[in-house]
């Protein structure tokens, strides 16, 4: 999708009544190409009065280029499987929140607030508690579960 594609959309989201609009994410443009644009849809978007444009940062280097354009609040994402975990992060779930602290210290340390995401949590309720835990103790304000893979459905597996 073009840059102005992505502006104009975000745009007209914003005069929805939406209090919050995830506008993008400052991903390695090596392994998201799709994302590369991030610095360039922040800059150009029309910021609503009321609005807030969180940006998902996968990592410190994300955080920067995140706060070089003036975001005001991120969010972070770790798997709630092992299997996931280690498919998309390469690391564990514990070594996914330990590299998400550096992150965190950044951004609590400029006063920019915290999300956290765990995606592929429709089949695992277990998860849920302990995955709250360990992003609390990194400083999140809010923890989100999601089904990123379209594998939920309307009822829930517990």
């Amino acid at each position: 999708m073009r840059t102005e594609v992505k502006v104009k959309f975000i745009d007209m989201l914003s005069q929805t009544g939406l209090k919050s609009i995830e506008a993008t994410s400052f991903v390695s443009k090596k392994w998201v190409p799709q994302m590369g644009d991030a610095t360039e849809v922040m800059q150009a978007i029309k910021r609503a009065p009321g609005v807030t444009y969180p940006v998902l940062v996968p990592n410190v280097r994300g955080l920067e280029d995140a706060m070089k354009v003036g975001v005001t609040e991120v969010c972070v994402f770790g798997a709630a499987s092992e299997s996931f975990s280690k498919k998309n992060t390469n690391a564990s779930i514990a070594e996914s929140i330990e590299r998400f602290k550096p992150l965190c210290d950044l951004a609590k340390a400029n006063g920019i607030k915290l999300r956290g995401y765990r995606p592929r949590v429709v089949r695992t309720a277990a998860c849920c508690s302990s995955g709250s835990r360990a992003y609390w103790s990194v400083g999140t304000f809010r923890a989100s579960w999601a089904a990123p893979t379209r594998a939920s459905s309307p009822r829930p597996p517990w």
